[in-house]
Parts: structure tokens; C-alpha cells; sequence
């Protein structure tokens, strides 16, 4: 469920997130849902204009993109809810940069529910980014999610990313002088291919 492929699976709509609830509904007991929400008014680029930070993860309520993400997370805490008292298995993904595991509902939710935490690599799942991420869960299995690229695959990664001109993060200096980072929109979107030989792993569990 993506909302680049239709707006009708956007989760801030009432559509969309009956739509996600269905989705839960379906998911066997034991089964594994995996939950990866946009990460964009989590992650530091964004704490300029979001005025999230670790001692205050809310952020600022004035801005529309904090607010939306803040109740995409709650909204992410209802199917997290729902998937625990069903008997199923949870993971959510984030950038390791992202606060919204310091967020206050959050927190508590997954303290509740026992979960754990680990980081992994995006490069060692064929993703064409080193890119790390926590993945946070109830999974009993989750620590075997834990893997690194090899020498070989970050040299590879690090040429195909050099040939083809792709960063993760663009960096600039604005009109008045300061240094500014933005994200590099394709080199985002790459990492769902990360997807395949994960849930290849996850077969073999």
C-alpha cells in the first residue's frame, strides 16, 4: 500500500486508512505487517521548519506537514494496536535519523507491546544505497534482520551511485550563506527495492 500509486491509499483519508485496516484485518495470526510511513517531517533535514527535536518530538503544531505527520503516526498506532491484539506480528521502519520512535504516544505503545529494537543496512538488501535503518517490532526473529553490506557491495554501491551521479542528500549554500541540505527525490524512492530480497529473508526464517 503506497500512496504513489494511488492517493486513494493515502492514510490521512478516511479511504485510505479503512483501506489500511482491511489490509490488517486480512494478515493471519503470526502473519508479519510491515509498516514504513513517510519519514519526511521525522528526519533532521526537515527540523528547521518541523522544530522537532529528541527533548521535544512533537514539533511545532503551527506547520501543516509536522501536524500531518504527527497524525499519520497516530493513525500508524491504530493498525500497530490492532495488529497487537490480533495476534500479528508488527515492524516499523525508519531512517535512523527519524524521532518518530521518541514520540510520546509512540513510545509508550511500543513499550507496551514488548517491542524491540534493531538496525540494519539498506545495502545489504540489494538496495543501491548504504543507507541505515531501525526497524522497530514485536517480531520474535527481528535480530535476524540484522546485516551489513559487504567491502565489495559498498564499493559497488559507492561506484554506481558515483557513475550514475545519485546522492541521497544534495548540499547547497543559499542566498545568505548557509548551508543547506535537501533530499535527492530518486535516490529516496530506490530504497523500496530493499523490499524483494527482504522478503526473501523473511521467507527463509
Amino acid at each position: 500500500m503506497d500512496v504513489e500509486y494511488s492517493r486513494k491509499m493515502d492514510l490521512l483519508t478516511t479511504f485510505g486508512f479503512i483501506l489500511a485496516v482491511n489490509y490488517v484485518r486480512h494478515v493471519v495470526r503470526a502473519g508479519v505487517a510491515w509498516f514504513a510511513i513517510p519519514c519526511s517531517s521525522w528526519v533532521f533535514m526537515s527540523q528547521g521548519s518541523t522544530k522537532r527535536h529528541v527533548l521535544r518530538p512533537k514539533g511545532s503544531t503551527k506547520m501543516r506537514s509536522t501536524s500531518e505527520g504527527s497524525r499519520l503516526a497516530r493513525r500508524l498506532m491504530y493498525l500497530m494496536e490492532l495488529c497487537y491484539r490480533k495476534g500479528i506480528f508488527y515492524v516499523v521502519e525508519q531512517p535512523i535519523s527519524s524521532l518518530l520512535f521518541q514520540y510520546g504516544p509512540m513510545r509508550k505503545m511500543l513499550r507496551r507491546h514488548g517491542a524491540c529494537r534493531v538496525t540494519t543496512w539498506l545495502g545489504a538488501f540489494n538496495a543501491q544505497t548504504l543507507k541505515p535503518v531501525v526497524l522497530w517490532g514485536t517480531c520474535p526473529f527481528l535480530e535476524k534482520l540484522i546485516a551489513q553490506p559487504s567491502k565489495l557491495k559498498r564499493m559497488q554501491i559507492r561506484r554506481i551511485k558515483s557513475f550514475l551521479g545519485l546522492e541521497t542528500v544534495r548540499v547547497y549554500v543559499d542566498s545568505s550563506g548557509r548551508k543547506r541540505c535537501v533530499r535527492d527525490p530518486g535516490s529516496f524512492r530506490d530504497s523500496v527495492f530493499w523490499a524483494l530480497k527482504l522478503c526473501h529473508t523473511l521467507a527463509r526464517i
